[in-house]
Parts: C-alpha cells; structure tokens; sequence
C-alpha cells in the first residue's frame, strides 16, 4: 500500500496531514477561520447549505484495504446518516442546500497506484473503483427526491456523474 508522505513545512502547511497533498488544503483554512462562527437564528433560511460528500468516505476504506464490496456495504448508511443530519438542519430552518456528489475515485493517484490489477475503463480509470462513486452516487440521489417533498431548494450537483458517464476530456 502506498501511503502519503508527511508533509514536512512546504509552502503551504507546516503540519503532516495524511493525505496525498503537500500539508494543508483549502478546507483546512475555511474550518479554522469559520470554526467558531454560528450563523444567527434568522439567517437560517436565507442561507445556502453546502456540502461535499463521499469522496474521503470512500477512500478511507480503500486506503484501509477494504475490498470494493466492502466499501459499498456502508454506503445506504453513510447516505441514511448524511440525511438525517440535512433534515436537522432543514428543521432549524435551513431551506438551499447544494449537495456536491463524490467524483470518479478510480483515477485518484492513489488507487492506480496500489490497486494495479483493477479493470481499466477506456480512460485508464480503475473501473469497479468509479463503480463505487456511481453507487454512492446513486443513493445521494434518491435523498434528492425525498428532500423534495419539504419546502426546501435542494440540489444534488452531479458533476461527478458527469465525468464517470463521460471521461475526462
């Protein structure tokens, strides 16, 4: 298994992160500037909701070695869980949200790298590994249409399933 190097104080981070980048990344900043900010109580549903999921779910298991099968096991409950937090937020009175879809996995650095005997698609893409992201894909959908029957502006982007059905070009 490859494993991410340690960042050691590059130009970005001073602190290893554990992941395939240099130290910190983007999120890191926006979480320690916003950490302690709470939006007022009438701003709720004004406001836009975002969320990017699904991408770091599903490495995490594939960095722990899981199989592909093994990593779909969790997925209705990865999505039941993701829900149910939305509906939370929906009843402080958040109404937009944006609700990013995970990308294909299977052309990450990471797992053509250390799962070489993957099935390749016409991109080079390890293709049970995209599978996965459309599975997981799949499920964030249908929370799409159960958030439609809420007063609410919900929206599934589904860049990731673009790209999966398409390639990269």
């Amino acid at each position: 298994m490859v494993r991410p190097i340690p960042e050691t104080g590059g130009p970005i981070g001073t602190r290893p992160a554990g992941r395939f980048s240099n130290g910190r990344l983007i999120i890191d900043f926006i979480g320690g500037v916003f950490a302690c900010l709470m939006p007022k109580r009438e701003y709720f549903d004004e406001a836009l909701y975002t969320f990017v999921i699904g991408q770091n779910d599903l490495g995490a298991g594939f960095s722990g070695n899981m199989t592909v099968q093994q990593v779909n096991a969790p997925v209705p409950d990865m999505v039941n869980v993701f829900s149910k937090n939305i509906k939370d937020i929906y009843d402080l009175g958040a109404r937009s949200f944006w609700i990013y879809n995970t990308g294909p996995i299977g052309y990450l650095p990471y797992i053509l790298a250390n799962f070489l005997s993957a099935e390749r698609d016409a991109y080079g893409c390890a293709k049970p590994y995209n599978d996965v992201a459309q599975y997981f894909n799949h499920k964030l959908k249908v929370l799409d249409v159960a958030m439609e029957g809420r007063t609410t502006r919900a929206v599934v982007f589904g860049f990731g399933e673009n790209i999966l059905a398409n390639g990269i070009s």
